[in-house]
């Protein structure tokens, strides 16, 4: 599987988080004793993983807030909860790595068997294969790369950061979790498209010939893509509220940067605070144009191809298996679903870098004029 699917570069950012036992537990060939063995492994290795890193985030914290707060009155409950939530929050990337662990499997790393799941109904070009399969790579290749450029470029200007030896592990954590994230956003995208094209592909060969035995066939691979991304009404809501605390993380950050743009006076530190303004901005609109492309795969293709029916010409049978799909189905709304990623539609994005851009304006107006520009 690892070998297929060109991941092996990034085995050791996925140990590192503790999902790593439950990839091996969800691979094909993983043996019986190890399906056993190895989710009773993964939370308590997530949670020791989760207490080193706190401890460090922690001590990150007390040792910044003294130093805040002996500057400025007015500046130092912002800062000090700009400095706890920037350095906390992503620590949750720990249990919730274990919590979409199966997830994180299905939809990042077993892609090939994601394929294998609708190739029954759905025959594509080797060349096309091909091509997808070096379009995975090379993102993966480049985010690897990323994940050990960050950790690496940290270690170096640990000087410039005024960071202690002891901040490293929860700093380069942060950014290892970050990197992880981004790459896990953007093969769902990949994927996304792929299932989408192969589904329209599919209803477009069987809606001129439907009969009660293809809309049944049709439904059942609804089902089907259905568990696969998660539409379980019973774990919604927790899905739901690890996604806004995912997202309430991702503002902080880019809060908690664009202050630091505006407060340097350094070229470098400017550059590199500029710069991941702008990636966990990326990273919030890829999150969220994943969510309305899932949900959009999730319905539209099927209610496309079952309103050009035409019901009049159906046979019984055929028209209350065309009526069920429909009306118990379809025409459900699926909220707080799809991994509670039905809230994230473009308006809710758009609200977000309104209100981030407002900040923006904010620290704008606020900033000291005497200080030094990059």
């Amino acid at each position: 599987m690892l070998r297929q699917n060109a991941i092996a570069p990034v085995i050791w950012t996925l140990a590192a988080i503790g999902v790593m036992p439950m990839v091996v537990h969800q691979g094909a060939g993983a043996r019986r004793g190890w399906r056993r063995l190895l989710p009773r492994t993964t939370l308590p290795l997530c949670v020791l993983i989760f207490a080193l890193f706190s401890a460090s985030g922690v001590q990150l914290v007390l040792d910044h807030v003294p130093l805040v707060m002996a500057q400025d009155a007015d500046m130092d409950r912002r800062m000090m909860s700009t400095e706890l939530i920037a350095h906390m929050l992503p620590l949750l990337g720990v249990p919730c790595g274990w919590l979409h662990s199966r997830s994180i499997c299905r939809m990042s790393i077993d892609y090939l068997k994601t394929k294998r799941m609708i190739y029954a109904v759905t025959q594509s070009s080797g060349r096309r294969d091909a091509r997808l399969r070096r379009l995975y790579t090379a993102t993966t290749a480049a985010l690897v790369a990323l994940s050990v450029a960050m950790p690496a470029t940290a270690y170096v200007m640990v000087d410039r950061l005024n960071l202690k030896p002891a901040h490293q592990p929860c700093l380069q954590y942060g950014l290892l979790v970050q990197t992880l994230v981004v790459w896990n956003v953007v093969i769902q995208l990949l994927q996304l498209g792929r299932l989408a094209s192969c589904l329209r592909r599919h209803f477009a060969r069987v809606a001129p010939a439907a009969s009660a035995a293809t809309v049944r066939t049709s439904r059942e691979l609804w089902m089907r893509l259905r568990e696969h991304y998660g539409y379980d009404d019973d774990s919604c809501h927790v899905a739901y509220v690890l996604n806004m605390l995912y997202l309430l993380c991702q503002c902080t950050f880019v809060s908690f940067e664009a202050f630091s743009f505006y407060a340097t006076g350094d070229f470098w530190a400017c550059l590199g605070h500029g710069t991941f303004s702008l990636m966990y901005l990326v990273e919030i609109y890829a999150v969220c144009e994943c969510a309305h492309r899932a949900v959009y795969m999730m319905k539209e293709p099927f209610v496309a191809i079952l309103d050009r029916m035409s019901l009049g010409r159906l046979d019984q049978e055929t028209y209350h298996e065309v009526c069920f799909f429909y009306n118990t189905i379809i025409t459900q709304t699926p909220t707080y679903s799809i991994r509670g990623y039905t809230a994230l539609n473009r308006s809710f994005l758009a609200s977000i870098f309104m209100a981030i851009l407002s900040y923006l304006v904010f620290l704008a107006q606020c900033k000291d004029p005497t200080l030094p520009r990059p």
